[in-house]
């Protein structure tokens, strides 16, 4: 059996190698480059629709830094509630072969759709960049300045991803935007990494200013578009939330995130404190709900969004928000402080009010008198044990469980605000926010601060319970920031930063991918997170495994990776046939990660130093 498994894994070999050695082309677009040039770095292209149609499975186009000014669209408007869009992404890659659309390294391309004014032609609902193909990998690029030009429509939208799927969205940074930075209408595994959304309101939204500008929304019109993933995303100074998951017919997952200034204008500041807008919302992670009244629950299963090691602090309304969820979503060891109401479970079936949530090892705490627990006991499918408020754990949280809760907002901004406009708090201040609007690291990855991590002393490390993810001591911390742990982007999860995590899930084995080549040091095209392995955990349906929460986490797989019916990952970026995301690092780099992905040899790099989360 043996001999006769290597015989058949080897007989794929020569395909995948010739697969792996095909020439791929790298096209260059530019400011300055014109449509009529060749593409090349010497002659660029100017526009990204000409970069389009030249491009194939496989190439890389890179942009150059600069800006990309927009001012027509690829279409008018047919009438005032129409939609047009200012980029328009049909063109696929396939399984393996995405297409690369990266800023050329160490530089910043900047696409700005401000300039789509003319009234005459545009005034309708407007889309930055819509992503209506497969298998594409968008990376270090920022967008801005998406506009509204009536009040008839709801929000417009930067970002918009409908009917793609399997697509990598990498260091983008949406800013200025009279609407959403990034959502999500139809498509699944789709994973959002290290993405920035901030300073983006609707002023001219038809139910209110404010009320549908989110920095992140996942609302998958399907139950098949399942996978839609954010890691290591910021969220702040958003008019509306900074995550919505609420009519979602499939689950979304949001990990490793920090969420603030939810519900508040953008660059408003007034005697200190940031100015709120009554229609925003003001949520940080608002984990699903179908409304009130309920419509458009799904008739089968209904989606369980997991929400886990985030933090959410000084949103107008609430940190953590079930949004009248008619089920339990997972929240897992997040961080929630003085919020409007740090941790609110209100659920609804039917017409009752409910309390719903699975809750482990979550940590709430104000200093200044705000509500930490709202809707928690009004019967229903909550379980909510080893969180920072369970009366069982004999834990009274304190500012001394922390290294810093210093925080303040800037004096002042630059402008007011307006689409297109100037961000108030660039990344080269640390300062405001308690840095956490700061630069990202070199691997981009969080920046490592002090605001709310637990000081070596706090009496919350060890207090939480086992609930598949990885952690360090004898047991897991409260909270979203592990002790003794460091997030490390080439794995795609946290790992150890002092011998390996403890029996918490094993991590995610997905190399550190096609970022080297571009110096960004990323996670793996493979997906890559953390693994939720358990032989008692969750089935891959989003439902709790036999063995309840602590035995590990749903097996739902993001791109690249495998899942198996216990609920495994592997983050070894081959499916059961053919390849996904063959990263481009050489023929002996590829041969090595084909035996591994074939069984024949586990081949790992060596693990770069990583860094805390």
């Amino acid at each position: 059996m043996v001999v006769t498994t290597f015989a058949r894994r080897m007989t794929l070999l020569p395909a995948l190698l010739a697969s792996a050695s095909a020439k791929a082309a790298t096209y260059y677009v530019a400011p300055t480059g014109t449509d009529a040039a060749a593409g090349t770095e010497a002659a660029p292209f100017a526009s990204w629709a000409r970069a389009q149609r030249a491009a194939a499975p496989g190439d890389t186009v890179y942009f150059r830094g600069g800006t990309y000014k927009y001012t027509d669209a690829t279409s008018t408007c047919t009438s005032p509630t129409a939609t047009v869009d200012a980029v328009d992404l049909t063109k696929s890659g396939t399984s393996g072969n995405p297409i690369r659309y990266w800023a050329y390294p160490g530089e910043k391309p900047i696409v700005d759709f401000s300039g789509i004014t003319d009234t005459t032609k545009y005034s309708c609902r407007q889309v930055g960049v819509h992503v209506e193909a497969d298998w594409l990998y968008l990376k270090g690029l920022e967008f801005t300045g998406t506009q509204q030009l009536n009040s008839l429509n709801h929000e417009s939208w930067c970002v918009y991803v409908r009917a793609g799927n399997n697509n990598i969205l990498e260091l983008l940074d949406a800013h200025h935007n009279m609407g959403a930075g990034f959502f999500v209408q139809e498509g699944g595994n789709n994973t959002f990494l290290n993405c920035d959304s901030h300073e983006n309101e609707d002023t001219l939204t038809s139910n209110g200013d404010g009320q549908s500008a989110d920095g992140f929304g996942c609302h998958p019109d399907k139950t098949a578009n399942t996978g839609n993933t954010f890691i290591g995303c910021r969220a702040w100074w958003n008019s509306d939330d900074s995550w919505d998951f609420i009519n979602a017919q499939a689950s979304c997952t949001v990990k490793y995130s920090w969420a603030w200034y939810s519900g508040y204008k953008p660059d408003a500041i007034a005697n200190g404190n940031p100015v709120p807008l009554a229609a925003g919302n003001g949520n940080g992670f608002k984990g699903g709900g179908y409304g009130d009244p309920q419509t458009n629950v799904p008739a089968g299963i209904v989606p369980q969004h997991v929400i886990e090691q985030n933090c959410a602090f000084y949103n107008k309304a609430n940190g953590l928000y079930a949004n009248h969820e008619i089920v339990s979503p997972f929240f897992y060891n997040n961080t929630s402080f003085d919020n409007g109401t740090d941790v609110d479970m209100l659920g609804l079936d039917g017409t009752t009010a409910t309390s719903v949530g699975i809750l482990r090892n979550n940590l709430a705490y104000s200093n200044s008198g705000h509500t930490l627990l709202s809707n928690m006991s009004n019967g229903g499918p909550i379980s909510d044990e080893y969180n920072s408020w369970d009366p069982s754990l004999n834990v009274t949280v304190t500012a001394a469980d922390f290294q810093s809760i210093t925080f303040a907002p800037p004096a002042s901004c630059p402008m007011p605000y307006s689409a297109g406009g100037t961000v108030c708090v660039p990344p080269t201040d640390t300062t405001s926010f308690a840095g956490m609007a700061s630069a990202r690291n070199a691997d981009g990855s969080l920046p490592v601060l002090p605001f709310l991590r637990l000081a070596a002393t706090s009496h919350l490390i060890d207090k939480g319970t086992n609930v598949g993810l990885p952690y360090s001591g004898a047991n897991p911390d409260l909270g979203c920031f592990e002790s003794g742990l460091a997030f490390d982007p080439s794995d795609g999860g946290t790992s150890s930063s002092s011998g390996g995590a403890t029996s918490g899930g094993s991590i995610g084995t997905g190399d550190s991918g096609v970022g080297d080549d571009a110096g960004a040091g990323s996670l793996s095209s493979t997906g890559g997170s953390s693994s939720s392995a358990s032989s008692s955990g969750s089935s891959s349906s989003g439902s709790e495994g036999a063995g309840g929460p602590e035995g590990g986490l749903r097996g739902s797989a993001s791109p690249g990776e495998t899942t198996t019916a216990a609920g495994d990952k592997s983050g070894c970026g081959c499916e059961s046939v053919g390849m996904r995301h063959l990263p481009p690092r050489g023929l002996w780099a590829s041969v090595s990660l084909l035996l591994a992905c074939l069984g024949l040899g586990r081949v790992r790099r060596a693990r770069r130093r990583s860094k805390p989360w």
